[in-house]
């Protein structure tokens, strides 16, 4: 990758030291790095619990910009892998063997992508599931790049899957556990987060559709639901959900949430796998991509 420009880096956000920004913000992110004073991990990792958030979000709402303009990136933590190549710099990263780790957003500019086979995007909530996914070769077999930001993805992954999206023109498809929280963090990309409106409107993808896990999928393919009731807090969201305007203006999206909720137990994607090794890669998304079953 390009060397990067000079910055102060820590487990959870880079501040460039070329770039001029709003200078009571900088005086904050720098005042709770204590840039100076830690140099131990054990230190880096404590004072990375002191940073105020809370300002730099203020500061961003009020001058109406992204973080991603004042140059505050948060670590990239995303995957990629597909019958593709990225090139970031001057160096080429072919993902058509290995999965890549996904570039920082301060590369993405100059990122660039060549040799494209593949026909749509697989969005992945899990790291380990991707890597599963890997090893049965589904990247090839369904000509598809899978992306994964492991969970929530973080600003970097969701600029290179925007990237992805808008500059190779091929759709994206979503599959997350089947359960308030997975359904959180497809919501998150594709609609963004209320707490970062501004990076929101950048980076959501409002094309993503929901693959699987879905409330549906567990009857349809007589799925075992494990006894792992959702708590309250999961409740609240599934029925906040059902108030979302973007859900209730759609009938598959009201009838997956209220499954759900009278399902009431947790179905993470891995669950799949007790129907066989080959089950998720063979079985669930070959059917499901075969007849268009997504949302």
């Amino acid at each position: 990758m390009p060397k990067r420009d000079k910055s102060v880096s820590f487990p959870c956000i880079k501040i460039n030291k070329g770039v001029s920004i709003n200078k009571k913000l900088r005086l904050a992110i720098e005042s709770a790095l204590q840039i100076n004073h830690p140099r131990d991990e054990s230190s880096q990792l404590e004072v990375q619990r002191k940073i105020d958030f809370e300002l730099i979000k203020k500061n961003i709402e009020e001058h109406r910009c992204t973080s991603l303009s004042l140059r505050v990136v948060s670590d990239t933590t995303g995957t990629v892998i597909g019958p593709f190549t990225f090139v970031c710099g001057d160096t080429p990263h072919e993902c058509s063997s290995s999965a890549e780790k996904i570039p920082s957003c301060e590369f993405m500019a100059d990122t660039r992508f060549n040799n494209c086979k593949a026909s749509f995007i697989l969005l992945v909530e899990k790291n380990t599931v991707l890597h599963d996914l890997a090893q049965a070769n589904f990247h090839e077999n369904a000509k598809c790049i899978m992306v994964s930001g492991q969970g929530y993805g973080d600003g970097s992954t969701k600029v290179f899957l925007k990237k992805l999206h808008r500059e190779l023109r091929i759709p994206i498809l979503a599959i997350v556990d089947c359960n308030p929280y997975g359904l959180q963090i497809l919501f998150d990309y594709k609609y963004g987060s209320a707490n970062s409106a501004f990076d929101s409107v950048n980076l959501a993808i409002k094309d993503i559709r929901w693959l699987g896990v879905r409330p549906l999928d567990l009857e349809k393919y007589k799925i075992d639901v494990e006894d792992n009731k959702f708590t309250g807090r999961a409740v609240s969201m599934a029925k906040g959900f059902l108030e979302q305007d973007f859900v209730k203006m759609d009938d598959n999206w009201v009838c997956e949430i209220e499954k759900m909720l009278e399902i009431g137990n947790s179905v993470n994607i891995e669950r799949l796998h007790t129907k066989g090794i080959d089950f998720l890669s063979m079985k669930f998304l070959a059917e499901k991509l075969e007849s268009k079953d997504w949302i």
